[in-house]
């Protein structure tokens, strides 16, 4: 099953994670995970060590994608990828464009600059994190017209060779999501247990078929995510987006999907040793920032009424 647990910042997301897996560690479930985001993973583990006690390291996990990929990769024997740093990718790139010179039309070796070749490797990893492979940019470049064409025929020559090159002399680190959702379907991740993901707003398309990949192998997933689908603001735009393409994911994994809507008149109270105090400004800023027709700073008597003056 698949739930998704959606809210607004301060209705209590996170916390009812807490309370889920200290309810099902109560119970003697075990094998749990409780990913979240990289800069987030020690906290949410204090916070879980608070919440359930010295039963969180016997039952539970809290991992990064990072770390759920190396967990995964030793489990299924398969050695991870030694990464190569930005002077060697750099070095690979250029290999790369040596090799496949005489069929490139956009790209050329002898006016290739260092910044340009920093650019096109920041171009491949993003290509990377959104699933593109050369194969999908020779399609689309059949496609297209000159001279995004020949750029695109160019680039997918380029990473062919490069990905060859890499699968040599060393990984690069925006494959580790890819080879995640490869053999994480071979691992235990889901095949027991609960899996839990809190503090994301959205997910890369690697991240997605990671989760796609868990909800193919009937794992049970609960996702907090911090939108309103009801609300068509620009705040929940990219959430609200990612909410429907996990809804779609379970639907053609034949997964049942469970919605559950967090509603709190006033913030959750932080789960942290030292609880932080709960603005109540914060709180409008939340609800109202984009009511246009609800102004949030009033004039003073006799000020002026545009906005630009009161900043001022």
């Amino acid at each position: 099953m698949l739930t998704l647990v959606i809210g607004r910042a301060g209705t209590g997301k996170t916390e009812f994670v807490m309370s889920e897996m200290r309810r099902r560690m109560g119970e003697g479930e075990a094998g749990m995970f409780l990913i979240v985001p990289e800069q987030y993973s020690h906290y949410a583990e204090r916070q879980l060590c608070a919440v359930c006690g010295d039963k969180a390291a016997l039952h539970a996990e809290t991992l990064s994608f990072t770390r759920l990929y190396s967990n995964v990769m030793a489990e299924t024997a398969m050695t991870s990828i030694d990464v190569l740093d930005a002077s060697g990718q750099i070095l690979a790139l250029y290999r790369a464009l040596e090799s496949t010179a005489p069929w490139l039309k956009v790209y050329g070796v002898k006016k290739m600059r260092t910044e340009i070749l920093e650019n096109l490797l920041d171009t491949i990893k993003e290509f990377k994190s959104l699933n593109i492979t050369a194969q999908s940019l020779e399609h689309i470049s059949s496609k297209a017209s000159n001279p995004t064409a020949d750029k695109l025929k160019d680039i997918a020559l380029i990473l062919d060779a490069y990905n060859a090159i890499l699968h040599v002399h060393g990984g690069d680190a925006a494959d580790r999501m890819t080879l995640l959702a490869e053999y994480i379907g071979d691992s235990t991740v889901g095949s027991s247990g609960h899996v839990f993901f809190d503090g994301f707003n959205d997910f890369t398309v690697q991240e997605l078929c990671v989760i796609k990949e868990l909800l193919l192998k009937k794992a049970s997933i609960t996702v907090c995510l911090t939108c309103d689908p009801d609300d068509s603001n620009e705040i929940f735009e990219v959430p609200n987006r990612t909410f429907k393409q996990l809804k779609r994911f379970a639907d053609e994994s034949g997964v049942k999907v469970e919605r559950i809507f967090m509603e709190r008149d006033e913030p959750s109270p932080c789960l942290a040793d030292e609880p932080l105090p709960c603005l109540p400004c914060l709180a409008i800023f939340n609800t109202k920032l984009y009511l246009s027709e609800t102004p949030l700073i009033k004039s003073a008597p006799n000020s002026s009424t545009s906005f630009g003056s009161n900043c001022e």
